[in-house]
């Protein structure tokens, strides 16, 4: 019961919090304008649909899969979907590979912009590739 029910807490405060960071940029002209920011509401979009997976995590495997812990015979505490369900929730974890990508850029934007002074003019060359490799 409790590994069904401990990352539902933990998932629903990292998707508030990453909702809170998306709409500050979304809402902002001046923090739309900016790299750092567009890549920051990337990193919140992909945080927002994978801890959703995670939410929902037990409920959308099939009815009825024989949990493999104790003897093998108790169904998953509270799994509810189905075949399709459980398809698109290991989708949805997969992208969490996009967040560590997305990750990998920021630190990327900030080792050109504060090692090597990049300005924006530079940056603006190579920005579609901080977006392009996540998502390719």
């Amino acid at each position: 019961i409790i590994l069904a029910t401990a990352p539902k807490l933990t998932s629903l405060l990292s998707a508030i919090g990453s909702s809170l960071i998306l709409f500050k940029v979304v809402c902002s002209p001046k923090n739309r304008s900016q790299t750092m920011h567009r890549i920051m509401a990337c990193i919140s979009l992909v945080d927002i649909l994978t801890s959703s997976a995670m939410f929902l995590g037990s409920i959308m495997i099939p009815r009825g899969t024989p949990s493999w812990f104790g003897d093998g015979t108790q169904p998953i505490f509270w799994a509810v979907g189905t075949k399709r369900t459980c398809d698109m929730a290991g989708y949805l974890g997969q992208l969490q590979v996009g967040g560590v990508l997305f990750n990998a850029s920021l630190a990327t934007y900030y080792l050109l912009t504060v090692y090597y002074g990049w300005n924006d003019v530079k940056l603006k060359k190579v920005e579609w590739l901080f977006y392009v490799i996540p998502f390719g």
